[in-house]
């Protein structure tokens, strides 16, 4: 969950992207969907709500990135990103917390 307009990756989440990064990192076959929103409608914002939403989901899988490049090289990393889908939805919103990432793990 993110605050309004924010895209960085809040610092309460990491330690549970840390540990989905490390499952990514050790099963080969997983990959993960990214589903990002962001409040606001196109009506009254035009794409804001869109490009916050992008901008979010691309975040949450640059820290995934940068975490296994720290922990496993670089390697690891490019191999990892390779394996990960950003979809920005904007403001359509399936119910939930108007500004989040949802994350997918599909093995």
């Amino acid at each position: 969950v993110f605050n309004s307009t924010e895209t960085d990756v809040p610092l309460s989440k990491r330690e549970q992207l840390n540990a989905l990064s490390e499952t990514l990192f050790s099963n080969k076959n997983a990959r993960i969907n990214l589903m990002a929103y962001a409040a606001g409608t196109t009506e009254e914002n035009g794409s804001f709500p869109k490009r916050v939403s992008l901008a979010r989901g691309v975040a949450v899988r640059a820290y995934i990135g940068e975490y296994l490049e720290g922990k496993h090289g670089e390697n690891a990393s490019k191999e990892a990103l390779q394996r990960i889908n950003v979809k920005a939805m904007g403001s359509k919103n399936a119910g939930g917390e108007p500004d989040r990432v949802d994350l997918f793990v599909i093995k």
